[in-house]
C-alpha cells in the first residue's frame, strides 16, 4: 500500500517544523489503513541552495520525517526527477540520477528508506540497466512507467507530457523491467502517465488504455519473469473502476503482498504488480480521505493537482473515527 508523504519539506524550517509536527497523526492514521509505504519525489534544482547545501537540508530533514514513519512501520521512498528541462528552470542543480538517489539514502542512514523508480526519469537521466549495478532490491520502494513522445530530443522532452508505458519505445521498457526482475525488486509497479489526451477521455476510456498499457508493458518482460505475468494477469477491471484517471493509474499499487502464498525465490518471482486493497479503514478510491492522502503539499509545483481543500488533520480525524 502506498501514500503521498505530506510533510512539506522542501520550503523553509519554520514550516518544515509545523508540517513535521503532523505526521505522527497522520502516520498513526496509515499504518492503521493498513499502508506501508509513504513516497514523495525530489527537486532536481533550487533557487537558492548550492547542491551541498540542498544536500545537508535533505538529509536533516529526510532523516526527521524516516524516524516518524519507521515507528509506523512505513518504508518512505524518494523519486528522483531527471527531466532536463525541469532542472533548467533554476539556479542550482541537484539529484537527478540513480546514483545520487543513493547516495542521499546512504547519508541519511536508514534501511526503511529506498528509490520509486521511474522509467521516464531513468530515461531522462540517461542512466542505463548497466546502472542497476549499484542498486539492491530492498533500496527499491516502487516503480512507475510511462513513455516518451517521439521526435524531441532528450533534453527537450517536457516533465508533464507523457505517452502510456511501452507505447513509443523511446523508453526502454523491456530493458528497465528486466533489470530489475534481475536483482530481484519485490516493489509494486504503476503507471503514471501526464497525458492530456487521456486526461480529456471518458473515464472508463481512460482506464481502460492505461490498463491495456500495463499488460503491453509486462508482455516485453522475459518468458522466464511467470511471476510478474501472472500477478499481471489476475488484475481485473474491477480493481481499477474507481481510480482517478487525471493521475494514471498511480494507485493502481494501493495493495498488499499476500503471506500466505508462497511464490518462490530468484528473479521468476522478484517484480510483483500489487492489487489494491479496496476500502480499508475507509480509504475507498473515491473517498475525501484517499483523496487527502494524495495531496499537493504547499509550494509544490512538480505534482499534479491533488484536492487542497482536505487537510492532514481530516485525514486523522476521520481515520482514527472509523
Amino acid at each position: 500500500s502506498i501514500a503521498s508523504m505530506p510533510v512539506a519539506f522542501r520550503g523553509d524550517e519554520s514550516a518544515f517544523k509545523e508540517s513535521l509536527a503532523t505526521l505522527p497523526a497522520t502516520a498513526r492514521a496509515l499504518e492503521k489503513a493498513g499502508i506501508g509505504r509513504c513516497i514523495t519525489h525530489i527537486m532536481p534544482c533550487h533557487d537558492a541552495l548550492t547542491y551541498r547545501a540542498n544536500f545537508r537540508q535533505h538529509q536533516q530533514r529526510l532523516r526527521a520525517i524516516v524516524s516518524i514513519l519507521s515507528d509506523h512501520g512505513l518504508r518512505f521512498g524518494m523519486e528522483y526527477v531527471g527531466t532536463q528541462s525541469l532542472r533548467n528552470r533554476r539556479k542550482f542543480p541537484f539529484i537527478h540520477t540513480l546514483r545520487e538517489g543513493l547516495e542521499l539514502i546512504d547519508a541519511i542512514g536508514s534501511d526503511q528508506v529506498g528509490l520509486v523508480l521511474d522509467c521516464w526519469h531513468w530515461h531522462n537521466a540517461q542512466d542505463t540497466v548497466e546502472d542497476f549495478k549499484w542498486l539492491k532490491a530492498h533500496q527499491v520502494v516502487s516503480v512507475e512507467l510511462n513513455d516518451a513522445q517521439t521526435n524531441i530530443p532528450r533534453a527537450e522532452l517536457q516533465d508533464g507530457r507523457r505517452e502510456l508505458p511501452a507505447s513509443t519505445g523511446v523508453i526502454d521498457t523491456k530493458g528497465f523491467l528486466e533489470g530489475l526482475v534481475r536483482i530481484g525488486v519485490p516493489a509494486p509497479l504503476m503507471a503514471e502517465p501526464f497525458n492530456q489526451a487521456i486526461r480529456d477521455m471518458p473515464r472508463e476510456q481512460g482506464i481502460g488504455r492505461i490498463h491495456a498499457s500495463l499488460q503491453r508493458a509486462m508482455g516485453l518482460i522475459n518468458a522466464c519473469s511467470a511471476r510478474a505475468h501472472g500477478v499481471f494477469r489476475n488484475l481485473s477491471m474491477e480493481h481499477l473502476d474507481s481510480l482517478d484517471p487525471w493521475y494514471g493509474l498511480r494507485d493502481l499499487c494501493r495493495g498488499h503482498s499476500r503471506p500466505d502464498s508462497h511464490h518462490g525465490s530468484g528473479p521468476d518471482c522478484s517484480l510483483e504488480l500489487l492489487p489494491p486493497r479496496q476500502r480499508r479503514a475507509g480509504l475507498d478510491h473515491r473517498s475525501p480521505l484517499h483523496r487527502d492522502l494524495r495531496r499537493t503539499p504547499p509550494g509544490d509545483q512538480y505534482a499534479p493537482p491533488r484536492n487542497p481543500a482536505l487537510s492532514s488533520g481530516h485525514l486523522a480525524r476521520q481515520t482514527e473515527g472509523s
